[in-house]
């Protein structure tokens, strides 16, 4: 049993304290979007261009026509299962690598979606996926841009934390949770305890990120 005011139990009490509230961000999560909305948008012009260099054939022969929508909605599938399997922020990015594709393939035959006909070819279904990357960017932009809460900071400190446990916490995922504990308050005792644990934990020796990998971070420091 834990003992009531020890570190332990007070990071005890605010995860549970958090589950019970509702859901906290990932302060991050602006780097997955974007993953997720870059590959998209890749995926549905490297289909376009590759059907029309192929005639658009038709997969599943004369009675059957397999639309790549499934495949789509297979792939996204695959990032729903990776999210909900596995932990860490590599698994997440492959979900929204794996989600970028699965969604790019999936709104590529939008025109199928709004026809009697089934048209793919449907001139307004460009527009209409035009509209949708822009809508999802300013929507998740829209929800990292709203302040962070105390619990959201010690949480994503704790998810940073976390690396240290598996040997992979860089410099900047340090300094990035030294930032997170002292915007959640260093009096708090779960900080102090967590603060003690990343300056005597060992950093690996990361890749210097280039020029458009740190506009990037910029843009995205919470």
């Amino acid at each position: 049993m834990l003992k009531k005011g020890s570190p332990k139990a007070d990071a005890t009490e605010l995860l549970t304290r958090s589950s019970r509230g509702g859901f906290n961000r990932d302060l991050l999560a602006g780097r997955h979007f974007d993953l997720f909305l870059v590959t998209a948008v890749c995926t549905v012009l490297l289909i376009r261009f590759f059907l029309h260099l192929a005639g658009y054939p038709t997969v599943g022969g004369s009675r059957l026509h397999i639309a790549h929508l499934l495949w789509g909605g297979l792939l996204m599938l695959a990032a729903l299962v990776v999210l909900l399997a596995y932990l860490g922020r590599n698994s997440r990015r492959l979900a929204a690598l794996l989600g970028g594709i699965g969604f790019g393939t999936f709104i590529d035959e939008i025109g199928k979606f709004v026809t009697h006909d089934n048209d793919y070819f449907y001139r307004p279904g460009v527009a209409i996926i035009y509209v949708v990357f822009i809508l999802l960017y300013l929507l998740t932009r829209s929800m990292l841009r709203r302040g962070a809460s105390r619990e959201e900071y010690l949480v994503n400190a704790i998810q940073e934390v976390s690396q240290a446990a598996v040997g992979d916490l860089d410099l900047e995922e340090r300094d990035r949770a030294m930032t997170y504990l002292d915007k959640a308050g260093r009096n708090d005792p779960v900080v102090s305890a967590l603060s003690d644990l990343l300056s005597r934990s060992e950093v690996v020796v990361a890749d210097s990120p280039g020029r458009l990998e740190s506009i990037r971070r910029a843009d995205l420091t919470p």
